[in-house]
């Protein structure tokens, strides 16, 4: 994919979500894998933390449902850091959200939820609480569409 398509394409994948959390997302990045600064993440397509979306091995991975399922991440970390307290926010500030591991990428009382539904939204989905929410919003998202 051309560096302008892909552009194009990240900025439509993004005008997708609601207008409220479009600006939980603060970066998308695109790296190439063998790279000096992304070792490690050979067999994945992407990530999200720290309020950015990473996708690996070029534009490869760079899809409308692999953005949805990260931008899941985002949400589900925004939506959790506005749920928290003041006593989380300050573990949070020195400890750093991985602290909290998964529940830090879903909404406070969704692994509650999808503990009582005991039905994951995809095999996937079933590898912790944290890609379950992010498969749940790409299933949302293309819903809405």
């Amino acid at each position: 994919m051309e560096p302008d398509q892909a552009i194009s394409d990240t900025v439509n994948y993004l005008t997708q979500p609601p207008d409220q959390l479009q600006g939980d997302l603060h970066e998308v990045e695109i790296h190439k894998l063998g790279g000096q600064e992304v070792t490690g993440k050979e067999g994945v397509a992407a990530d999200a933390k720290d309020w950015k979306i990473r996708f690996f091995d070029g534009t490869k991975n760079l899809n409308q449902a692999t953005f949805d399922h990260e931008f899941g991440h985002i949400v589900g970390d925004a939506t959790e850091d506005r749920q928290a307290g003041i006593a989380e926010k300050l573990r949070e500030r020195i400890f750093g959200h991985e602290f909290d591991g998964a529940e830090a990428y879903a909404p406070e009382g969704y692994s509650d939820a999808a503990g009582r539904d005991k039905k994951p939204v995809s095999e996937y989905g079933q590898t912790n609480v944290a890609e379950d929410f992010g498969d749940f919003w790409r299933d949302y998202s293309k819903a809405q569409r």
